[in-house]
């Protein structure tokens, strides 16, 4: 199953059957009006939380949106120390993980890379596996934006203190408890909520 975020809203592409969890705030593609228009509509209202597109090839559908809107591509990581703690950041009074845009010739592992050591300080990270991409929406110059996340999951045994990157926004940078994941989970993006839930399932809601 493929999502994409539209902030705190959701548009899951599935195979039928797949996702039978309905309801009356879902809006589902009937194929009546063309895709483009399905998916505009849904990020213009607020009336539905959550939308679905059945079918039997999900990439295909998520092909013919990506040929419908503007592209672009980014990285980032959940960084892990062998006691338990990972690392996160606060930017704009939200928790988040480092993550930010792949600048060529860069691979998405060397971006997320960069853009840990760019944002916290911290280097000499060891990638563990590659983790479940993300994508959501937004609006630029009045184009339509759909931004696909590359993540990973990583180790890291050194002992650098994590410095936040100001001028990203960024207030602070730090390995925190796993035991902070409810918190964290109450104040951060859906997008990351489903990075944390696949590194650390116990803390899956619902």
């Amino acid at each position: 199953m493929i999502h994409i975020y539209f902030f705190d809203r959701v548009l899951r592409i599935a195979k039928p059957g797949e996702f039978p969890e309905l309801t009356s705030k879902t809006i589902v593609f009937d194929g009546r009006s063309g895709l483009k228009d399905f998916v505009l509509g849904f990020e213009a209202s607020s009336e539905f939380e959550t939308a679905l597109i059945e079918n039997p090839d999900p990439e295909k559908i998520l092909d013919d949106i990506k040929e419908s809107f503007r592209s672009v591509e980014a990285a980032g990581g959940l960084v892990k120390k062998p006691d338990g703690t990972f690392l996160v950041i606060e930017r704009l009074g939200v928790w988040d993980l480092p993550k930010g845009k792949i600048d060529k010739p860069e691979n998405p592992l060397e971006a997320a890379i960069r853009e840990i050591e760019e944002e916290c300080g911290v280097s000499d990270i060891r990638m563990r596996r590659g983790l479940q991409p993300m994508y959501h929406t937004y609006w630029l110059k009045e184009k339509f934006i759909l931004k696909k996340t590359y993540w990973f999951e990583f180790e890291y045994e050194g002992d650098e203190t994590p410095k936040p990157q100001q001028e990203e926004n960024i207030t602070q940078a730090g390995f925190v408890d796993k035991s902070r994941i409810p918190e964290i989970l109450g104040r951060t993006y859906p997008s990351i909520r489903d990075v944390l839930v696949e590194v650390f399932p116990e803390y899956k809601m619902g």
